[in-house]
């Protein structure tokens, strides 16, 4: 439990905390895809957490990701 605060309050680093609405890992475990308030969508590496991708979507939120 306490890996995963440690991985949550380096994420929230990387994110304005209200602009994140959802969060899905890829199934290898190797990506996290995190949607936004902002209809943005970005993609981490699980390791390190580094950007390796970002793209609006919609003007809405994405309150759903998979």
């Amino acid at each position: 439990m306490y890996h995963c605060a440690i991985f949550w309050q380096s994420l929230v680093g990387k994110l304005a905390v209200s602009a994140a609405r959802s969060v899905a890992f890829s199934m290898d475990g190797e990506l996290i895809a995190v949607g936004c308030k902002n209809g943005e969508f970005l993609v981490f590496s699980a390791n390190d957490l580094k950007l390796l991708g970002k793209r609006r979507d919609r003007s809405g939120a994405i309150n759903d990701i998979r």
